[in-house]
């Protein structure tokens, strides 16, 4: 038993790295920032809205920017590989074959557009939409069984957000914003279906190779921008959980039966204008992956809560308390300057 479990713990860890929740090299599944001005600015831009896809951070900040119309591509290039460094021979062993394995998939272009239109010169409605991308992995299987011994193993996620703003100034230097949300989610997994012979899955069914599966949700998100004193602004902005329909397809891989909601986050931001020419941000936000079992539980319960009870333990993947990522609560600092040349 001893040498089963160290060999099946080394196998969770592989499939953690295939899963999304590690395979994003963003804030977790956030991306660390929307508009191509943000991202140049480490993201931040809570205080300090430049384009029509203020929204996706402050709503606040839609009433500043007059009319107009944003269009932007960006290109996210992650690289992911793992290693596996023993062969995996032994009783009861869950192989891994020894070697780097990359991912075949490292170019994503992640679009983004946005329209605000002044209703006069209070207040704006907007419109504006993006996403998160680049969360698809793929771990060919070549000649080989693949990583888990079910073919080519990987997962492909994608986020879409649709937010019409309202956005009003209250005084000359500060305003405030609400944002409707609709978020749309789509999630593929393939290759794991050994979990599922292992006992290791509530629903082995739902657990791998079902194509791609979707869910959608609504929320919104509230944003204040105010100038505190001269050339030093202020911005706060706050989403509350989004809970999305479930991954039916996948009830037997994510916890709670395929539940993947978008945790709630807020942020705090500063824009310091130094000179004509020149400000300085920072942001500081903060992801609630705790609100997210499939996202927050630990993968642990697999091996305390399941392994002994093949596929009707509670840690077992898809159940109530199954295994999860264990990701904590995320804090995030953004740290950004601009200057303007002429």
């Amino acid at each position: 038993m001893t040498v089963r479990l160290k060999y099946l713990q080394s196998s969770l860890i592989v499939l953690a790295l295939v899963l999304p929740a590690t395979s994003f090299a963003t804030n977790g599944y956030f991306s660390h920032g929307t508009s191509i001005a943000e991202k140049g600015l480490a993201g931040a831009g809570n205080a300090y809205s430049q384009d029509a896809m203020a929204a996706s951070n402050n709503p606040a900040g839609m009433v500043l920017q007059g009319d107009r119309l944003d269009v932007g591509l960006a290109l996210f290039a992650p690289m992911r590989s793992y290693t596996v460094t023993d062969d995996g021979t032994g009783p009861g062993a869950f192989p891994l074959a020894p070697g780097t394995v990359e991912s075949e998939n490292e170019l994503f272009v992640i679009p983004q557009f946005g329209y605000n239109w002044m209703i006069n010169g209070e207040s704006s409605i907007g419109v504006s939409v993006y996403g998160n991308g680049g969360m698809n992995t793929e771990y060919a299987a070549g000649a080989g069984p693949g990583t888990f011994g079910g073919g080519t193993a990987g997962v492909d996620f994608s986020q879409l957000f649709i937010a019409t703003t309202y956005s009003r100034k209250f005084s000359e230097t500060a305003s405030w914003g609400i944002s409707g949300i609709i978020a749309y989610q789509q999630f593929e997994a393939t290759g794991l279906s050994q979990f599922g012979a292992m006992g290791l899955s509530s629903d082995p069914n739902n657990l791998t190779n079902n194509g791609t599966d979707s869910a959608t949700g609504f929320g919104i998100r509230l944003g204040v921008q105010a100038e505190v004193t001269s050339g030093v602004t202020l911005g706060f902005a706050y989403q509350p959980k989004i809970d999305m329909s479930e991954f039916d397809s996948y009830a037997g891989l994510f916890a709670e039966q395929g539940d993947f909601d978008i945790p709630s986050n807020y942020t705090l931001g500063l824009a310091w204008h130094v000179s004509n020419t020149s400000t300085f941000v920072v942001d500081v936000q903060q992801i609630n992956y705790s609100d997210i079992a499939a996202v927050n539980s630990p993968i642990s319960p697999l091996v305390t809560d399941c392994f002994g009870t093949p596929g009707t333990g509670p840690g077992c993947l898809g159940a109530n308390g199954g295994a999860g990522f264990g990701w904590q609560d995320m804090t995030v600092v953004k740290l950004g300057y601009q200057w303007q040349s002429s």
